[in-house]
């Protein structure tokens, strides 16, 4: 009876144990390997704080880059262009065009510049038509304005002056009307402005077409220098504070 009751015990522990192993998962991790001492130096991992680190870094690089071009971008639409007030700088004479059609004879005199110009029709006796043109591109959106004087040893309408705005003329003067003037218009920036002497036969003495007192547009480029200057700046220090936090 004695032994019976042994086996019923043994039994019952074998079924318990048994029992134990279906229901029990596999020990913890930190159960197997609480006697490792290089376990917490190898948990130990900064690659995600850095990760997070880099990223911001990125992002803020990325953001203060779109506010130092934004900020150019404002500065160019609120900031007006300044005038140039003579023929020096970007309208300085080297920077001009002069034409001759029909292969006329005329020229620019530019030894008052950067005070003056002087235009001189064609005269080569060709009998031909023959317009002198000296233009330029508008650096910028404004005014441009100039003092004009006009002269002729030629009679009649055979001589004449013109300022020009994209190839369309606007009379100043001709052989019977000389004289001087004012003259202002605006422009937008790329516009092709500039002055003709026109000579309908190409005999006797030439049109002169003088310019002084010269003022043109131009941008304002020191102005959005600093503005783009002061935006990069911060960029590079708020970079340089995140790469410091990393």
């Amino acid at each position: 009876m004695s032994a019976a009751r042994e086996i019923g015990k043994a039994h019952a522990a074998l079924a318990a144990a048994s029992e134990y192993k279906r229901n029990v998962k596999d020990p913890p991790f930190f159960l197997t390997t609480k006697n490792d001492p290089d376990i917490p130096r190898r948990m130990k991992t900064l690659a995600p704080t850095r990760t997070r680190n880099q990223a911001v870094s990125i992002n803020l690089e990325k953001s203060l880059t779109r506010y130092a071009l934004a900020t150019a971008g404002l500065a160019a639409l609120a900031i007006p262009a300044t005038a140039k007030a003579d023929f020096s700088g970007y309208y300085a004479p080297s920077h001009w065009t002069l034409t001759n059609t029909n292969g006329g004879s005329g020229f620019v005199d530019t030894s008052g510049a950067p005070a003056s110009i002087v235009l001189h029709g064609s005269a080569d006796q060709s009998g031909n038509t023959t317009d002198t043109d000296f233009t330029i591109a508008a650096a910028a959106s404004g005014t441009v304005s100039f003092h004009w004087s006009y002269f002729s040893t030629d009679t009649g309408p055979f001589d004449a002056a013109y300022f020009l705005l994209n190839g369309v003329p606007t009379f100043l003067a001709d052989n019977g009307s000389q004289g001087s003037g004012n003259f202002s218009i605006a422009v937008s920036g790329g516009n092709i402005f500039g002055f003709r002497v026109e000579s309908l036969d190409n005999f006797f003495g030439d049109g002169e077409l003088t310019v002084s007192n010269f003022s043109a547009p131009v941008p304002e480029g020191s102005t959005l220098s600093l503005l783009a200057l002061g935006a990069l700046g911060v960029a590079i220090v708020m970079r340089r504070r995140a790469q410091a936090a990393a």
